[in-house]
């Protein structure tokens, strides 16, 4: 049976040091609430390393959030009383945060402004860029604005992104799902797509998804390339 320790979320007043155990057995963090849930889960479920168990399957197996190896694996919430936010951030930077509580970032090592990578149970993955909130609910996200690709209750696996990025100037997409379409309307998605999405997050990979005229349309990144100075940056999936 496993057991667990107090874990100290730095804030005693909003945060009590109880509220948090770590697994003795599988060193995993999660609320005390839900201590039942990980020692008698139905699923018989258990944290495995990554190659043990896949990541989307862990998604699936539990219906609580916890942080594994500096992954958080966690429930999207919505973030109540947002409207002061609004006026201070770009309407390009509100697409992209996900609110997250301080201590949630302090135990996945993520910095506020740090990129993230989201993945959700279906296995599609994306950049978004993290942001600390004290109303945020504890191993929970909160993104500022309401996305069809974080859906209040879905479950997530978000981590630091690690990789490289570029200011892209050019990025060459695959189209995964819409009608077929003229290379005149494709100027016209591709525009709305670099108004949706900011191009320093761009990455190969990731799926970007927009519509147009009641039609969606998503995109696979395949490459993505900037200039600067004369010396060319770019990366390829």
């Amino acid at each position: 049976m496993a057991t667990g320790t107090p874990v100290s979320s730095g804030s005693k007043k909003k945060q009590p040091k109880s509220d948090f155990i770590r697994c003795e057995q599988c060193s995993i963090v999660l609320l005390s609430k839900d201590r039942a849930k990980h020692q008698h889960g139905t699923d018989g479920f258990l944290w495995q390393s990554q190659e043990e168990t896949d990541e989307n399957q862990k998604l699936d197996n539990t219906d609580y959030d916890f942080i594994a190896d500096g992954t958080l694996f966690g429930t999207v919430r919505e973030l109540q009383s947002n409207d002061e936010l609004l006026g201070d951030l770009s309407m390009c930077l509100q697409r992209q945060i996900l609110f997250m509580s301080p201590f949630t970032l302090q135990m996945t090592d993520i910095a506020v402004n740090d990129y993230v990578v989201v993945s959700n149970a279906q296995g599609h993955t994306f950049l978004r860029i993290a942001w600390s909130h004290i109303s945020a609910p504890l191993m929970t996200v909160c993104p500022l604005l309401p996305c069809k690709e974080l859906p209040t209750a879905s479950r997530l696996q978000i981590k630091r992104f690690k990789g490289k990025l570029v200011n892209a100037s050019v990025v060459e997409l695959e189209q995964l799902h819409g009608l077929e379409i003229s290379q005149e309307i494709q100027s016209l998605v591709l525009d709305r797509l670099r108004r949706v999405y900011d191009s320093t997050t761009v990455h190969p990979g990731e799926e970007l998804r927009c519509d147009h005229y009641c039609e969606w349309y998503s995109f696979r990144v395949e490459h993505a390339k900037s200039e600067i100075s004369d010396i060319e940056e770019s990366i390829t999936a």
